[in-house]
């Protein structure tokens, strides 16, 4: 075989020229919690909605089943908080937006919930209230610095953890919940 030969077997070779579609798909709208609290989000014509109030993670699930939307610049809905599954909601082609397909005029109906006043029991956790707390791993303390989830399918990936208190840019751990003990 000639250098050419070989060189366009190469360039015809799937792997060669391709990632591999399906993990692209199952991993491009993985991000951590702390990415996401505080993330705008916009409708499917581009009009911002609000922000990501917060993420609810099943402890036991090892799932993201609720996503919690704040539309405080909106008329008629006031402060009130709303949730959303988690399949209601994608990123843009960009990767820089949330979208998810909601009319606000439809929400100033709902009943929503008040920020002081969330509406949910263990298992369900809040993302933002399960950074930082302190977890046993495999016998050793350590932290929960943040939570890896798939917008998409609502898994969750993992907790990043730092053992020992450790907190920088120390090579860090992601377990999956299952792996550990929340004190």
């Amino acid at each position: 075989m000639t250098r050419f030969a070989a060189f366009v077997l190469i360039l015809l070779t799937p792997a060669a020229w391709a990632a591999d579609p399906a993990k692209d798909k199952a991993t491009w709208l993985d991000m951590r919690a702390s990415e996401l609290i505080g993330k705008k989000v916009a409708n499917r014509e581009g009009k911002p909605l609000g922000e990501i109030e917060d993420l609810i993670v099943d402890l036991k699930g090892g799932h993201m089943p609720h996503v919690v939307l704040s539309f405080g610049g909106v008329a008629d809905i006031g402060d009130k908080l709303f949730i959303f599954p988690v399949n209601a909601f994608t990123r843009d082609e960009y990767r820089d937006r949330i979208v998810v397909n909601v009319d606000p005029k439809q929400l100033a109906g709902s009943a929503g919930f008040d920020r002081s006043n969330w509406p949910f029991q263990p298992p369900l956790e809040r993302a933002s209230k399960l950074r930082g707390r302190n977890v046993q791993v495999s016998g050793r303390a350590g932290e929960i610095e943040d939570i890896v989830v798939n917008l998409g399918s609502g898994k969750v990936r993992g907790a990043v953890v730092a053992q020992d208190g450790r907190r920088g840019d120390e090579p860090k751990q992601v377990l999956p919940l299952s792996a550990l003990s929340l004190r």
